[in-house]
This record gives C-alpha cells, structure tokens and sequence, in this order.
C-alpha cells in the first residue's frame, strides 16, 4: 500500500506553488495546467493502490485544477476527477458518486477541442456510467443512451485500432442488457456476434480476455434459456467458462472475482446434466460451487444461494451412485445453510425442511438409530 500520507502532502505542497504562481502571472497557466494533468495521471495510476477511505483525499486533490483555472480548466483534469469519482462509486455505491461521475464525463466531452482526433475513451467512459446508473434506476433511457455512445466510440475504432475490443465488449454488454429488459431477440443475436468478434481480437495474453469469455458465454447461456435450447450454446459456453476461470485463477489478484464465473460454470454443468446425464458434470458442478465457497468471506451475500446449489448437487450425485459419503456432504452443507438464515426466515424453514428429507434419505438407508434420533429432534425443533 502506498504511503498516502505523503503523497498528500507533497501533491499539496505542490499545489500551493502553482497557486501563486498562476495567481502572478497569467502567461503560466499553460505550464500550470500541464504540471496538473501530470500530477492527476500520476494518481490515477494510483487509484487501486489506496485505501478506500483516503478517496476522499484524492478527491479533493483533483478538485484542485478545477478551482485554480475556472474555465480554463482542460478536459484531462474533468476526466481525472470523473475517473476517481467512479473509483468511489465501486467502492460505495451511492447515487450521488455515480451522479457527480456523470456530470464530470459529460464536462468532459464538452470541453474537448472540436478538431479532437478520437474521443472513444471519453465516450466509453460515459457509456460506462449510464449503464451502471441503468442498473440501479432500471431506467431504459440511461441504456438507450449508453448503446448510442458505444456505438459512437466503435466508430472511433476501426480495424485495426489496438482498443477495438474494448468497445466491441462495451456495446454487446449494453444490447445483452437491453436484451434482458426487452426481450429483443435482434439484440441477442448482435450482442453476440459483436462479443464474438471482441473475443477474437484478444488473445490468451490480453488482460480482458477473461471478460470477454464471460460475456459470450453470458449470451450463449441466455439464448439457450430463452430461445435455442440448442445443446451446442450450452456447450460452447462450458468451454468458455472454462477458460475464462484457467486465466483469472493465474492472473487474478482479486479472488473473489472468480466466484460467479464459478457459479455460472456449475449451474451450466448441472444443466448439461440434466440433459446428458453425465455423472462427470454433477461431479464438476460440485467442484465449483465447492470452490466458489471456499473463497468467498463466509457471510458474503451470495454464500447461501451457492450453498444450496451445492447441497442439491451433493444429492443429485447420491442419487447416482448411491454413495453415502456424497449424502452426508450434502447433508452437512445442509447444515450450514441452515445456520445461514436467521430464525423465523421462510427461507431457513425450508432449509430445516431440506434436512429432514435428506436425514429421512440417509435413514432409510442406514437405518440407524442416531439417524431416526436427529430426524426426531428436527422436527421438534421450535425455532424453525
């Protein structure tokens, strides 16, 4: 972790020479402005290093520009302090980080010079922005919006353009999500031809590759769902998951980012199942949801859904093979996702339900006296 403190101080320091110095002379202002944008490029790349409650620092930090010039301010430092305050929003997720972000990346584009050779980035920025506040609003003009942008910023982006996938991934994300909102078949099957195309463009080496495996793979799983049922989509999009947690589990720093594609892959693997048959997929469901768990923190919200696929799975196995060893599992896991809920909730009711029928499962056959014991004691239990 970066010593914040410091770079506080100094950037201050900093400051508060240019302050004068601007204040002096006029003719500076250029200079003023360049040793700004350099000292909000340097932070920027910082940003991941810091603390989350030294964002409010930064913030101020880069508010700094803006005060010193007014209307001279450029564009770089209104895309600086729009990038630090989307850092905020990831890590608080408040209206009022993500609206203050926009207002920023819209400053932005307003100030960029009319001869500015590509202002893909900046489009991309505010497209990225609207589709977060469409998640939270739901509001289908935010997307709208996006998918007008992202198209704008592909146009920037020709063939060869070394950031062409970037904005391919942008704009099948959006179609998919206005897919889901809509129910438009046509923006389906254009979401995934375009993360079809981004997919192409990165190689295994390219550090958004992974994201866009779980992007095709995310449209393949819905067509399948909604339209296809086509054994091949859910295939492909075995595979893709598959790859895509072999490159974030050798590059990710981030575990808990593992997690979902974890979850996708072994929901699709029990979906395989259930068409196929295959012990093998039960078996690598379980796998995966067994892994999501480990490396997870223990009360993270998504523990108890993936708990249950796991004990659901456990038992599907049982069923197979008529192994006790996978019924006890599933029977402890069980458990746990009892402990999960809080008393009086519906939810741990039915899992208390869910115990039963698997200890009554184990019971019939053991026929063991403890078993018939726990099953007795269950079901008196007043606290469900």
């Amino acid at each position: 972790m970066l010593n914040f403190s410091s770079a506080v101080s100094s950037a201050s320091s900093n400051f508060d020479v240019k302050r004068r110095v601007a204040s002096s002379v006029a003719i500076v202002q250029p200079a003023v402005r360049y040793a700004l944008g350099y000292s909000m490029n340097h932070l920027a790349k910082g940003d991941g290093l810091f603390w989350a409650s030294e964002l409010n620092t930064a913030i101020q930090l880069r508010h700094e520009p803006l005060r010193l010039l007014g209307e001279g301010s450029t564009h770089e430092s209104y895309h600086a302090l729009a990038d630090v305050m989307m850092s905020c929003f990831r890590h608080t997720p408040t209206m009022a980080n993500l609206e203050e972000a926009i207002c920023l990346y819209r400053e932005t584009l307003s100030r960029l010079p009319v001869s500015y050779p590509d202002p893909s980035l900046q489009l991309n920025c505010l497209g990225n922005s609207l589709l977060d506040r469409f998640r939270l609003t739901g509001s289908i003009d935010n997307l709208q919006e996006a998918i007008s942008l992202f198209h704008e910023a592909l146009r920037f982006r020709p063939w060869p353009h070394p950031k062409r996938s970037s904005s391919l991934s942008n704009l099948g994300n959006a179609l998919r999500h206005r897919y889901r909102h809509t129910g438009s078949t046509p923006d389906l099957e254009e979401a995934i031809r375009i993360v079809r195309e981004a997919f192409t463009l990165r190689a295994s080496s390219h550090p958004g590759r992974s994201w866009s495996l779980n992007l095709l793979a995310g449209a393949l799983l819905d067509r399948y769902h909604h339209i296809s049922q086509s054994i091949a989509d859910l295939e492909e999009a075995i595979l893709l998951l598959q790859e895509s947690i072999a490159l974030q589990a050798l590059s990710s720093s981030h575990p808990n980012r593992l997690a979902p594609s974890l979850e996708d892959l072994g929901n699709a693997l029990m979906e395989h199942y259930q068409r196929k048959g295959s012990r093998a997929d039960v078996e690598g469901a379980i796998v995966h949801f067994g892994e999501a768990l480990r490396i997870l923190q223990p009360h993270h919200p998504a523990c108890p859904r993936i708990r249950f696929k796991l004990v659901t799975s456990l038992h599907k196995l049982y069923e197979k093979g008529r192994n006790l060893v996978h019924l006890r599992k599933a029977i402890f896991h069980c458990e746990e996702l009892v402990s999960d809920n809080p008393f009086g909730h519906e939810s741990r009711v039915n899992c208390m339900n869910y115990l039963v029928s698997l200890v009554e499962v184990l019971f019939d056959a053991t026929g063991e006296k403890e078993d018939g014991d726990y099953i007795a004691r269950l079901k008196e239990d007043a606290t469900w």
